[in-house]
């Protein structure tokens, strides 16, 4: 089975650059995860394609990449799971 995500545009503010990179690394390892772990939702599992917005999301002061990363990839997650999609 293939996936592909495609994330459009990740803006990460007041982040130091030499972290984005490890942040969008936790993304992608958090979500292999959770699809591991949880598996596809039907509409996706079925050649489904979801197209999607995320809201601002709000981190509290002192995570570490690792951890903003798997917050990211929670709500992205959360937003595969919902029923709205094409």
């Amino acid at each position: 089975m293939r996936i592909e995500l495609e994330i459009e545009q990740l803006i990460l503010h007041d982040f130091p650059a030499h972290e984005h990179q490890r942040i969008t690394a936790a993304i992608e390892r958090e979500l292999a995860r959770l699809i591991e772990d949880e598996g596809l939702p039907s509409r996706i599992d079925t050649g489904g394609l979801w197209v999607g917005e995320l809201a601002e999301i709000e981190v509290d002061a002192g995570l570490k990449p690792d951890q903003i990363g798997a917050r990211v990839a929670e709500q992205i997650y959360d937003g595969l799971r919902q029923e709205k999609g094409i």
